[in-house]
């Protein structure tokens, strides 16, 4: 039997389709020249040893970006897997938790959390019940 989302998960996806819909603006932008995927990476990005990121959220952020910018989305789901496995991420299967990348998550989601992304010493605690 097919494994089924509990309403925790689906109030959580649905908020981060809420989240994703918003509109990018100028200031959410850092001031450099952003024309590829390692720019979109120094951009939108933070980097977090022994934390995962999602590869849904993170292609999803980066099609959004392409598209403020007025540019075509480059790459498949699976291309952009393989771009960032190019870029020297590990990239891994986790299961009913999707596709992660270790090291690599979005900047909002670290400010969501109350994280300086510019402050490489600050950690991320899970609680249990967040599990």
């Amino acid at each position: 039997m097919p494994r089924r989302e509990s309403i925790l998960e689906l109030a959580q996806i649905a908020l981060a389709e809420v989240e994703a819909a918003k509109p990018l603006t100028p200031e959410m932008e850092v001031t450099v020249e952003c024309d590829n995927l390692g720019s979109w990476l120094l951009c939108r990005c933070a980097y977090r040893d022994n934390c995962w990121g999602g590869v849904g959220a993170l292609h999803l952020d980066y099609a959004r970006w392409r598209a403020w910018r007025g540019e075509p989305l480059p790459y498949t789901p699976r291309a952009f897997r393989a771009a960032l496995t190019a870029e020297g991420f590990q990239v891994v299967d986790a299961g009913t938790y999707g596709t992660m990348v270790c090291g690599l998550l979005l900047r909002c989601d670290l400010m969501s959390c109350g994280i300086d992304p510019s402050q490489p010493g600050q950690s991320i605690t899970v609680r249990q019940n967040d599990r």
